[in-house]
């Protein structure tokens, strides 16, 4: 079981009240933990929300002709378990979730923006959305493969990346990459004349998160 859904509320998805495999015994028989970490709800865990002053989506796409970028703020939270050493609590459970809006991302060139918000239909499907379903840990000790959902055009699919937690002063620092085929959203990439964009599109996460109770405070 690679994971469990997160929580839902007013800023995302709800986790389940299932606990989590131990990661320790893993940590004491391997050297290092290489299992998944499920998600869920953790009297313990804390709860940090992204600083979308702080907090970025790139998004990597080309062409016939040349690259195109685009970039927007990203809001969301994560909840974890931290150990003594600082490092997650992989006997616990946690959950994430992230989105951002697709009207506010702009490539630098009209004719490429105008032609991708028309296949986007960005006015009918404004946000894009993904949930956090399960890490696995590596060799490195911040470092995690990260499965989990996009929701992209009205379409939900399972996505994997890499994922890397960093806390320092508090804060979190959270940077991801994923790489995605926008037709199996029910997207046509955009061609215009000479301009072809490819279908693969890279996507990278920047962030960075502080305790919920700085937040509201």
């Amino acid at each position: 079981d690679l994971g469990r859904r997160t929580r839902h509320n007013r800023r995302g998805p709800r986790p389940s009240s299932a606990g989590a495999a131990t990661w320790a015994a893993e940590r004491a028989t391997t050297g290092a933990a290489h299992g998944p970490v499920r998600l869920g709800c953790n009297d313990r865990a804390m709860r940090y929300e992204l600083d979308p002053e702080r907090s970025t989506v790139d998004i990597h796409a080309s062409s016939s002709v040349h690259p195109i970028h685009t970039k927007a703020r990203v809001s969301g939270w994560f909840e974890a378990t931290f150990e003594g050493d600082g490092g997650i609590d992989g006997s616990a459970p946690l959950g994430g979730y992230i989105e951002f809006d697709l009207s506010r991302m702009r490539s630098g060139n009209p004719l490429v923006d105008r032609e991708s918000e028309r296949r986007l239909q960005v006015r009918r499907y404004p946000t894009v959305s993904g949930e956090l379903t399960a890490l696995s840990a590596s060799a490195e000790p911040d470092a995690f493969a990260a499965s989990g959902e996009l929701t992209f055009h009205g379409v939900t699919r399972e996505i994997r990346g890499m994922l890397r937690i960093e806390r320092s002063r508090g804060e979190l620092t959270l940077s991801g990459s994923t790489t995605i085929d926008v037709t199996d959203f029910d997207v046509q990439p955009p061609s215009l004349l000479v301009i072809k964009v490819h279908k693969e599109v890279r996507v990278e996460l920047a962030a960075i998160a502080r305790p919920a109770e700085q937040v509201q405070d």
